[in-house]
């Protein structure tokens, strides 16, 4: 098992290069597990790094719920459009509820109000609305709003 949480600015791919070497073959879980690690303690930078590996190895099934977290590791680190475009260049199979929320949750984020309530609708008329998620996601919506609207009445 490799538990790289020691310097977060060190390159984690020749680490990932060196544990397959030595142990010749690498569960997907380990790294969805490397990943959560890294994720919890906001190293997105290198969470990304280590899916960006995984999703490049020929013997490793990328699955939805591996897209949506890379989805959710590109708005991170890089931006929106990234995460658009990487969302756009995904397979219709590997697209689901979880991928559909990853983009969603980064509109949000981003106080992206417009982008946020179409994608919601998208995600309606595909029926992927399927939990409360989606939806608990954009009360946080209005957050955003509230704090626009106060910064423009205080202008």
């Amino acid at each position: 098992m490799i538990w790289p949480l020691g310097d977060p600015s060190i390159n984690l791919t020749p680490e990932l290069e060196r544990w397959t070497a030595r142990v010749h073959s690498v569960r997907p879980v380990e790294l969805q597990n490397v990943i959560r690690e890294l994720r919890k303690r906001r190293r997105y930078r290198q969470a990304l790094e280590v899916s960006d590996w995984m999703k490049s190895r020929p013997n490793i099934q990328f699955m939805p719920s591996d897209h949506a977290v890379h989805l959710d590791l590109i708005g991170q680190v890089i931006n929106g459009l990234s995460s658009k475009n990487y969302f756009n260049s995904m397979r219709e199979k590997d697209k689901n509820e979880k991928t559909f929320v990853a983009l969603l949750k980064y509109y949000v984020r981003e106080c992206l109000t417009e982008k946020a309530l179409s994608h919601l609708q998208k995600m309606k008329e595909l029926g992927l609305v399927l939990s409360l998620s989606p939806l608990h996601i954009m009360i946080s919506i209005y957050t955003c709003i509230l704090a626009s609207m106060t910064r423009f009445s205080r202008s």
